[in-house]
């Protein structure tokens, strides 16, 4: 944001040295144009001050000569302005890029450190896992080898509570 401010600043000071060059050349050359123009009118007519259409020719002479001298000023400053405004960027981009630069450097670093440490933490809570599954698998097989005592025994119970209700004993055995 500084750069850009900087940039902006330096436009704004070209313009304005500009546009004061470009006033100061126009009004010189008019005057200068309109003195020399109404002096000859006079000298060679030997008439002062000179006929109507002379004074024209002079405004018109002043102007023209005025603007192209505005005009040659106007492209030299614009010219001179753009190289100064390309030179900072160059000189600040060249500034951003150092920067990048040692900020890249900085963070590979610092990625290679963190997967170097990330490596060695990823392989042990690997094999802490590849424990974990282990025991778990055990667990589960020794669970999934009882399962068809508790399944029958669960069956067993259930046909031994229908037949209670079927032959009355449960009744009884509540009295």
């Amino acid at each position: 944001m500084k750069e850009l401010s900087k940039i902006l600043k330096h436009l704004l000071s070209t313009l304005s040295r500009m546009f004061r060059r470009i006033a100061t050349a126009f009004a010189g050359v008019f005057i200068v144009t309109l003195l020399i123009v109404e002096g000859t009118a006079a000298f060679l007519t030997k008439q002062f001050p000179p006929a109507t259409l002379t004074h024209v020719v002079a405004i018109l002479l002043g102007f023209s000569f005025g603007m192209n001298v505005s005009l040659i000023i106007a492209i030299e400053e614009g010219i001179r302005g753009l190289i100064t405004v390309v030179e900072e960027v160059a000189v600040e981009a060249e500034h951003v890029a150092s920067t990048v630069l040692k900020d890249v450097e900085k963070g590979a670093s610092t990625l290679v450190k963190g997967i170097e440490y990330g490596g060695e933490a990823v392989g042990h809570e690997t094999g802490h896992i590849f424990q974990s599954i282990g025991s778990g698998a055990g667990n589960l097989l020794k669970d999934a080898e009882k399962l068809p005592e508790r399944a029958l025994g669960a069956v067993e119970g259930t046909v031994t509570g229908i037949e209670r209700k079927f032959t009355g004993q449960h009744d009884e055995e509540q009295q």
